[in-house]
């Protein structure tokens, strides 16, 4: 059943307002200005809702529907794509106001919508990208929906004003979002200080998200099928015979008496012109009945406008209930006699199968009558049908071939879309100046789609010089249409100050009157604002509300944000398994930074156990679209061999993919594993090669590591100077190890003078770390009395502290104390203790004075036998001290196995 056949249950009264006139300067709609239509009642929802036709038909030139402020929305479906036909909500006991604008002169249409988008590549958060608008057939309407994947969004034409042969174009839109990346956040090994240092380990990371370009929306003037006004007797393309048109002097009272003077003497034209006066409501009051009846007048003497006037009623249900069947005949009359517009509106039902069956291949045969009577909508519709493969094989040659034939007549939205097949290279070599040259043409006539393409090339300096100045004037007069991606994207040029000064405020309202026409990535680049506190105070609640209407939208980005926000607990109470929950959303969309932080939740077992192999298989998902980070990760796994065979050849091949993408961490590791060998054969002037590519970008372990190489002279001359300026780079960003090692080289003079003081001021910045070495150094000063008053009972504080971290050369400095008895009473049995916490992690210090307290009876019985053994194992760790007391009690015939 066609869809004005279902069931009404209610009206929606409806006004029309003038484009230009503010909302707040409108006043409240007299009983006289009121027209109502009928609303549908959704199964699902059981809301009401209002045909979009049935608004184009009753409102001439109507642009939008608008609830005081606020553009209305049209209705989408599970999908998020735009429900055809389109829809907008029925809003009872209301007035709305329905915006319409003057006709532009010309054949002037709208036409798809393709969004192209340049490389969003980290950074991330993804700005700046562009959107790029592809088209559909004149007639079609069809929905946006905003992801990874390509989409559709759609536009209506502005009728033709200048010939009857124009016609309603639409278009649709792929669109191309490319995954918003972070800088991340991932530490790898960190080489040793000059004791002893075990590497950072990798914390989970947030990717900050950035504003993409936005995606086209389909806020743009509806197109009518009926000529508006009459046409001149010369112009060629009219089927409107003898009309002449009113003189710029003659009032609308002389043109309405003269018309009913000729219709009441039979004039069949004038008989149609009076019809379409009280179809328009022009110079009488509207009136669908008496514009049927001057019709039928004209239809009694065989004419075959009249007879397409009486059709395009039916089809619209003006005045008489909807009827496609009904219009279907009407137009067959018509079309009969060789009316082009009645041949055309032929194949608009066919191709939309409105009271027929969808047909293409009818469809094709009907806009083929028509264009070859020069009928340019026609023309444009079957290149569409050409471009888009429908009912013909997909053949980018001809629907330029029929494409050029309508822009010569002026078509605009044939002239836009022979840019496109430019731009994209479909069909013809791409060629940013072709397109540039027909986006101008086209823009010349108002049309907005081809004003914010021409920004977009400004935008992305193809085929002109990048010129964010132009992009945004360009921007602004699609924006001025109402164009919501134009908007956006003016918003996102004040945001970072392209073209423009960089100004937070004006970035949040262009944001906001795209997202008032529900613009998803309006929405989603105001929740970044209010994330980041961005010309607002930062605010996660305000920030999750726009994630949560973008995300409703299926906008990726704004789910991986969400479930972000989750993670951290900002705004919300930290919940891992929403994150997750939200993560999996956006990843099953292809979102790569989705698919690398649900495998950073099973790296680290947050709201889940932890499993390494899942973690594999999600990062190697985004690392597939190459995302570094996760490339890195993976190496990481190979690395430490967690959840797979440990393999350094596998962890350099991911790293090394990492690394070509500017991943510092990434470079990182590979200098580490040139260093010591691990994958590659051991290489020094490589490892100093990859640290100096890290370092450059800042990276803190780098800087650390090549501080390293010079204060050890490893493959190069050793030079403490080069060592502390690396070592302070690294420390300025609060590494503690570089801090510690700044310490250790005022402690002991090298390449500075001795400086006790400045070794403690080192030391304790590092200390406030938690860094354990430099928590015992300090003790160790105050134990040696170096720059401070000796103070043994500060050396046991600090050792202590140092020891509880487990390192070995604290616990047996607090043993050496109970063994002198420095600071404490002497206490063998808790030196011995403390020697044995140390001795079992391997060192030779603690094992040797366990020998010396068992070969000379402390605190223990003597025990030469054991006493040998502990010597024995100092000594196998190169310990001299511990070689010479075991020859001397070899010389006492002690054996030890």
């Amino acid at each position: 059943m066609p869809q004005g056949d279902s069931p009404q249950e209610q009206i929606q009264a409806l006004r029309s307002v003038n484009k230009g006139v503010p909302p707040n300067s409108i006043p409240p709609a007299g009983p006289d200005e009121i027209y109502h239509v009928d609303t549908h009642l959704d199964p699902d929802t059981q809301k009401g809702f209002i045909f979009w036709d049935d608004i184009v038909q009753a409102f001439d030139y109507a642009v939008h529907v608008r609830h005081k402020t606020r553009v209305v929305s049209f209705q989408r479906g599970i999908d998020h794509s735009i429900l055809e036909p389109r829809r907008i909500t029925a809003v009872p006991n209301i007035v709305l106001d329905v915006v319409v604008d003057t006709p532009v002169t010309g054949n002037a249409g709208v036409a798809s919508l393709q969004v192209r988008q340049p490389d969003l590549q980290p950074v991330p958060p993804q700005d700046g990208s562009a959107i790029k608008i592809e088209d559909t057939s004149q007639d079609t309407i069809s929905a946006p929906s905003i992801a990874l994947t390509p989409i559709t969004t759609t536009a209506t034409s502005t009728p033709n004003t200048t010939s009857s042969s124009s016609s309603p174009s639409t278009t649709t839109s792929a669109v191309r979002q490319n995954p918003i990346y972070g800088l991340v956040d991932v530490y790898g090994p960190v080489e040793a200080t000059k004791e002893s240092y075990t590497r950072i380990d990798r914390p989970p990371t947030f990717p900050s998200a950035r504003d993409p370009q936005a995606v086209l929306d389909d806020q743009n003037p509806a197109v009518k099928d009926i000529p508006t006004t009459p046409r001149l007797d010369n112009d060629n393309n009219s089927q409107q015979r003898g009309r002449q048109s009113a003189t710029a002097n003659e009032s609308v009272a002389l043109q309405l008496a003269r018309t009913i003077i000729s219709a009441c003497e039979g004039d069949k034209d004038a008989q149609v012109a009076l019809g379409d006066m009280y179809r328009d409501g022009k110079g009488v009051a509207q009136d669908y009945q008496s514009a049927m009846d001057w019709y039928l007048k004209a239809v009694e003497q065989g004419d075959a406008a009249g007879q397409q006037r009486v059709g395009a009623l039916y089809h619209k249900g003006f005045g008489v209930p909807r009827n496609y069947s009904a219009a279907m005949s009407w137009y067959l009359n018509a079309a009969a006699q060789g009316y082009a517009r009645a041949q055309y509106s032929l194949g608009v039902h066919y191709k939309h199968g409105r009271g027929v069956p969808q047909n293409y291949t009818q469809a094709m045969e009907w806009y083929t009558k028509a264009a070859a009577q020069g009928f340019a909508g026609a023309q444009y519709s079957i290149g569409a049908l050409y471009k888009r493969g429908h009912g013909v094989p997909q053949d980018y040659t001809q629907a330029m071939e029929w494409y050029l034939k309508a822009a010569a007549q002026g078509y605009a939205v044939a002239q836009y879309n022979i840019g496109l097949l430019y731009d994209n290279g479909e069909g013809v070599s791409q060629d940013y100046a072709q397109a540039m040259e027909w986006y101008l043409k086209a823009a010349a006539q108002g049309y907005a789609v081809a004003q914010y393409n021409i920004g977009l090339l400004y935008d992305d300096g193809e085929g002109v010089r990048k010129d964010y100045a132009q992009a945004m004037e360009w921007y602004l007069k699609a924006a001025a249409q109402g164009c919501a991606v134009a908007q956006c994207n003016i918003g996102v040029h004040y945001k970072h100050g392209r073209g423009v000064p960089k100004d937070y405020a004006q970035a949040m309202e262009w944001c906001l009157k795209a997202a008032a026409q529900g613009h998803v990535v309006a929405q989603y680049n105001i929740g970044l604002l209010y994330q980041n506190g961005d010309g607002v105070r930062q605010d996660h609640a305000q920030a999750m509300e726009w994630y949560l209407k973008a995300a409703a939208q299926g906008f990726a980005g704004a789910q991986y944000s969400i479930g972000a926000l989750y993670k951290r607990g900002h705004g919300v109470p930290q919940d891992y398994t929403q994150a997750m929950e939200w993560y999996l959303k956006a990843a099953a969309q292809g979102y790569a930074v989705a698919q690398y932080n649900i495998g950073l939740l099973y790296d680290n077992g947050e709201g889940v156990s932890q499993d390494y192999a899942q973690a594999m298989e999600w990062y190697l998902k985004a690392a597939a679209q190459g995302h570094y980070a996760a490339q890195y990760n993976i190496g990481l796994l190979y690395d430490n061999g967690d959840g797979v065979r440990q393999d350094y050849a596998q962890a350099m091949e991911w790293f090394f993919k990492a690394a070509a993408q500017g991943c510092a961490v990434a470079q990182c590791n590979i200098g580490v594993h040139y260093k010591y060998g691990r994958g590659v054969p051991q290489d020094y002037a490589q490892a100093m090669e990859w640290y100096l590519k890290a370092a450059a970008q800042g990276q803190v372990v780098a800087q650390y590591n090549l501080g390293l190489l010079y204060d050890n002279g490893e493959g190069v001359r050793k030079d403490y100077a080069q060592a502390m300026e690396w070592y302070l780079k690294s420390a300025a960003q609060g590494c503690a190890v570089a801090q510690c090692n700044i310490g250790v080289l005022y402690e002991n003079g090298d390449g500075v003078s001795q400086d006790y003081a400045q070794a403690m001021y080192w030391f304790l910045k590092a200390a406030a770390q938690g860094y354990a070495i430099s928590q015992c150094r300090i003790g160790c000063l105050y134990d040696n009395g170096d720059g401070v008053r000796q103070d043994y009972a500060q050396a046991m504080e600090w050792y202590l502290k140092a020891a509880a971290k487990g390192y070995s050369v604290a616990q047996v400095n607090i043993g050496l104390l109970y063994d002198n008895g420095e600071g404490v009473r002497q206490d063998y049995a808790q030196a011995m203790e403390w020697y044995l916490k140390a001795a079992k992690q391997g060192y030779d210090v603690a094992q040797y004075n366990i020998g010396l307290l068992y070969r000379n009876g402390q605190g223990v019985r003597r025990n030469y036998i054991k006493a040998a053994g502990w010597f024995s194992q100092a000594a196998n760790r190169g310990h001299k001290g511990a070689k010479r007391k075991l020859e001397a009690l070899k010389k006492k015939d002690v054996f030890v196995n």
